[in-house]
């Protein structure tokens, strides 16, 4: 292809036509998903064809300039697009923030909820703790009563004359100073059961709380009521019938010791 005997005119058209050919041939070998692009040189060189054809008199130096400066701006019109893709990608990653932030906040609330059911069993745990402070002060107060009931009965108690002597009087306080000793022991355990309860109390963890002061609880609770069941002789009995004294010495003797439970802890 030579300029040779044509006017700029005509070898610009010449040139236009021989790219729309090479761009048909090259739409033909190509796969569809490229199509567009194809498409688009071809609307843009019949532009140029259309342009060049409808001019009378053509400077070729002109017309590439005309060219180049399209083909400049095109190219700011391609980075434009690609600023506004870096743009719309900021917003999604903005967007995608955002929705973090919700989903943060979401869990804050959701911590705050647990936060405040975490206190209200704490307090229930903390009032369960006041009564059970209460029923020891109560236990320790009937305990020390008991004691000092049973040392002023023997501090009272006299010696019986041969007229009155009672069989059963050896059994009874041999079986009595027994019993006043199991009940002092007792009660020293279930205070150090009630110091040990408040301390481990601490150190049981936030979930567990609830179910080991139960459990806690009712421990104390049946230690207690074992210390209320044991049966005290009094200065009376030692003054029954032979019958009646014979049955009163074989249910002391047959008298369960109390059993310490194996849940208690007296270190």
């Amino acid at each position: 292809m030579t300029r040779k005997n044509r006017t700029p005119k005509e070898f610009l058209l010449t040139i236009l036509n021989q790219h729309l050919k090479f761009l048909k041939r090259t739409k033909e070998k190509i796969p569809n998903k490229y199509h567009k692009d194809i498409e688009t040189q071809e609307e843009r060189t019949k532009n140029y064809y259309a342009r060049v054809t409808k001019k009378e008199f053509v400077d070729y130096d002109t017309l590439r300039n005309e060219f180049e400066k399209e083909k400049r701006l095109n190219g700011v019109i391609r980075g434009k697009d690609k600023e506004i893709e870096m743009l719309r990608s900021d917003n999604n990653e903005k967007d995608k923030e955002i929705e973090m932030l919700r989903s943060d906040n979401n869990e804050k609330d959701i911590l705050r909820s647990d936060n405040n059911e975490k206190d209200n069993q704490i307090e229930e745990l903390e009032t369960k703790m006041k009564y059970l402070h209460f029923d020891n002060f109560n236990l320790a107060k009937q305990s020390d009563s008991s004691i000092s009931q049973l040392f002023w009965k023997f501090s009272r108690q006299q010696q019986p004359n041969q007229d009155h002597e009672c069989p059963l009087q050896g059994s009874y306080l041999n079986h009595s100073v027994r019993e006043l000793s199991v009940v002092s022991h007792l009660v020293f355990y279930l205070k150090k059961e009630v110091e040990s309860t408040e301390n481990e109390y601490l150190r049981v963890p936030e979930n567990e709380k609830q179910k080991w002061l139960k459990k806690r609880t009712t421990i104390v609770r049946e230690y207690y009521n074992n210390i209320l069941k044991i049966k005290h002789p009094t200065i009376e009995d030692q003054y029954l019938l032979p019958q009646q004294q014979t049955s009163l010495q074989h249910q002391l003797t047959r008298q369960p010791s109390f059993v310490i439970l194996d849940d208690f802890n007296f270190e």
